[in-house]
């Protein structure tokens, strides 16, 4: 199971992450890295969140 988020700023806010690790705890064992993909150009990982920039969204299935 993943977890996906879409946030139409193009500037990442710190509590983004925040409903996306409450999953990623409730889901457990069960989970796989939670993604999030917002208006930025810039994809990286935070806080165990992979955070994706909107042109890089076809690399979320790969």
């Amino acid at each position: 199971m993943q977890a996906l988020e879409i946030k139409s700023g193009s500037t990442f806010a710190s509590d983004w992450t925040d409903g996306l690790k409450k999953w990623q705890k409730f889901a457990g064992n069960e989970s796989i890295q939670p993604s999030l993909v917002y208006g930025g150009a810039t994809s990286y990982e935070r806080e165990g969140v992979h955070v994706w920039g909107w042109k890089d969204i076809g690399k979320i299935a790969r």
